[in-house]
């Protein structure tokens, strides 16, 4: 009930007219799920009506593969309500896209060969975090053509930065289990 008065208030006094939706992103809806069994249920209700007061809030749940089959013992309804999008690693041709497109729509000069893509794809296996984050490092090389050589030669600065930037802080706040 707060949940839904609060979202119909942020919309009816800040974004009526000014945005057609806000999407909302729960991750990791089966750690809610071990708490609350019945809570996507209760969000579909929510979110239902919602859209049935005028505000527009997609919500995009993410979750392991089996996550509506188990759910589908709790309430057949929401299992419809939810569209499954199976989420997996870039392809080659996805990876290129992700390289070569934030590079064009921000106008860089740069250029990114064919295999400096598959080199990126071979060494990220295609993980979309990692991708972009390959390549956020490899922009500061500042070289109007990046090529497969480029890659190889900054992945272990790469890797260490990964390293350090993102696994350092998880693994020092990791329990032994």
């Amino acid at each position: 009930i707060d949940l839904y008065r609060e979202l119909l208030r942020l919309w009816r006094e800040h974004l009526d007219g000014r945005v057609s939706g806000m999407v909302l992103l729960l991750d990791d809806a089966h750690q809610l799920l071990t708490r609350e069994s019945g809570a996507l249920l209760e969000l579909r209700a929510v979110f239902q009506d919602l859209q049935g007061a005028g505000a527009r809030y997609p919500l995009v749940i993410t979750g392991p593969e089996g996550l509506f089959e188990a759910v589908r013992d709790v309430s057949e309804p929401v299992t419809r309500f939810f569209e499954r999008m199976a989420l997996g690693p870039f392809t080659l041709e996805d990876t290129a896209e992700a390289i070569r497109g934030p590079l064009h729509a921000v106008g860089s000069p740069v250029e990114v060969a064919s295999d400096a893509v598959e080199a990126v794809w071979r060494q990220t296996q295609g993980h979309p975090f990692f991708v972009a984050f390959a390549m956020r490092d490899l922009s500061q090389l500042q070289r109007p053509r990046l090529t497969a050589g480029d890659v190889e030669a900054a992945w272990p600065a790469i890797a260490e930065h990964l390293s350090s930037e993102r696994f350092a802080v998880e693994w020092q706040s990791a329990t032994p289990a």
